[in-house]
């Protein structure tokens, strides 16, 4: 911890508990020079490599083993390949590391798992099913509308005004007059007068 001049303080963290006993002045100025880093998870400053392997022949690139959230893995930077358990980071060999890595790169990217297509496992089954269940719910739709246009048909020959058919119903007068007016352009209805109610 230090404290500024303005009575503020700043805190840097230390990579281990054990580097309470050998941290120096020096050691603590050059923590202070670098940038505070936040504490949420993956914001805090990069850990340095587990080993060093050198340079892939074939890439051309650095190749390091780190350690990562599901443990230590080989990386030139660009292709990560987790170590398989049989390896330990600090003896296993460069040249066996490479041919990992180059394994990897030759497998290509990994596949994201994403949400199953209707064509997927059970989904042309569950596909069908839910055309079957629009269907069903349209027939009961225009069901449910032709019933309540002949209801409408039945009442207004009856001379009801719209509003009353609307209230016998349990609809809308807008609905009523639009049902009419489907009935006279589809089934050629022609709405007697309408007899005021007594």
């Amino acid at each position: 911890t230090k404290t500024g001049v303005d009575g503020k303080s700043d805190t840097r963290s230390l990579a281990s508990e054990d580097e309470i006993f050998t941290v120096d002045l020096d050691k603590a100025k050059e923590l202070f020079a670098q940038p505070k880093y936040g504490r949420g998870r993956g914001r805090g400053a990069a850990k340095p490599p587990l080993r060093e392997l050198g340079v892939d022949p074939e890439t051309q690139k650095q190749v390091t083993i780190k350690e990562g959230f599901y443990g230590a893995y080989i990386t030139d930077g660009e292709t990560n390949r987790t170590l398989p358990k049989q390896y330990a980071p600090e003896s296993i060999e460069p040249a066996e590391a490479f041919r990992l890595l180059a394994e990897k790169r030759a497998q290509g990217p990994s596949k994201r798992r994403g949400r199953k297509t209707a064509a997927g496992k059970g989904g042309a089954k569950k596909a069908g099913a839910a055309k079957a269940s629009k269907t069903s719910k349209a027939a009961f739709v225009d069901k449910a509308r032709a019933d309540r246009r002949a209801k409408v048909r039945e009442l207004a020959d009856k001379g009801w005004a719209n509003t009353r058919i609307a209230k016998e119903i349990g609809s809308t007068p807008t609905t009523v007059k639009a049902d009419v007016e489907w009935l006279a352009a589809n089934e050629g209805y022609t709405r007697p007068a309408v007899v005021p109610a007594r």
